[in-house]
């Protein structure tokens, strides 16, 4: 045969006139029983459902999207017009949103989340990734980072930016070894506190929760101790360190304007054992 063909889920090995069918498991059946006939495509070697067996034997298949791929596609190399985007898009806008989704007001139970979660496991790993082996281009950076600030620079995405953050089931942040020793001193002079305290798209590394306070634990290298960072003699701040330090500017200025105090404890105090900063909490 010049098709690999599938009656039922058992491979065809051979086609009679008249209807017989020889299969895989070595039965032989009439193809006028068989409910589900698939065949697979002599391209992307993908199985497709067929509603007869018209042409599954006999006729070299190739399936529509491989019909269309590449120049084979009557609208190759061509662009749609800004006039007919905007056609598409209001024609298709609104179609399944709200009650008109026939999914509204469902939720999947949780064996078929388990389903789903099982067929996409692995599906875009390694050489399985379209993008595997390759790195963006600069022009590519430069566009997805303009196109990441001005969506968060739009006022507009700021309650949904918000509301992610809010709706995370898992803690982004881990717990350093500077912020384990911090959390032992807590402990240690009974101050309850929490950690990770998230503040609109602001996280702080500890909340005290008697007071309105949060405490910022300051890696020396990451947020530049101004003990070992800035002009000479010291050493000169790179140009990450200079972003932070604008960014804990900006934290320290919402917290504020929020209702809160923050303390400020530097990694070099943490190792020399040093808790002048947050003797005020005691």
């Amino acid at each position: 045969m010049i098709n690999t063909v599938y009656l039922d889920g058992v491979k065809c090995l051979k086609y009679v006139r008249g209807g017989a069918c020889f299969l895989d498991d070595g039965s032989c059946v009439q193809i006028s029983k068989i409910q589900k006939i698939a065949v697979q495509c002599n391209k992307c070697k993908k199985l497709k459902n067929r509603k007869t067996y018209r042409h599954a034997f006999k006729t070299y298949f190739i399936c529509s999207r491989c019909h269309t791929i590449g120049s084979k596609n009557p609208f190759y190399g061509k662009k749609h017009s800004q006039e007919s985007k905007n056609k598409i898009l209001n024609s298709i806008k609104g179609q399944r949103s709200g009650s008109k989704n026939s999914f509204y007001g469902k939720t999947h139970s949780l064996k078929t989340r388990q389903t789903i979660s099982c067929k996409l496991k692995g599906r875009f790993t390694q050489n399985k990734n379209p993008f595997y082996g390759q790195k963006h281009s600069n022009t590519s950076k430069t566009k997805i980072s303009s196109g990441l600030k001005k969506y968060f620079a739009d006022p507009k995405n700021q309650d949904t930016i918000q509301q992610r953050l809010l709706n995370r089931k898992t803690p982004k942040f881990t717990m350093t070894t500077i912020e384990r020793k911090v959390r032992a001193w807590l402990i240690h002079n009974n101050i309850k506190h929490k950690y990770s305290k998230r503040l609109g798209k602001y996280q702080f590394d500890f909340e005290i929760l008697d007071k309105n306070i949060l405490i910022e634990v300051q890696g020396d290298y990451w947020h530049a101790n101004p003990l070992k960072y800035g002009e000479w003699p010291l050493k000169p701040l790179n140009q990450r360190q200079q972003f932070k330090i604008q960014q804990d500017a900006i934290k320290r200025k919402y917290a504020i304007n929020n209702g809160y105090d923050i303390l400020y404890i530097w990694e070099f105090d943490i190792n020399n054992n040093n808790w002048e900063s947050l003797k005020s909490l005691l």
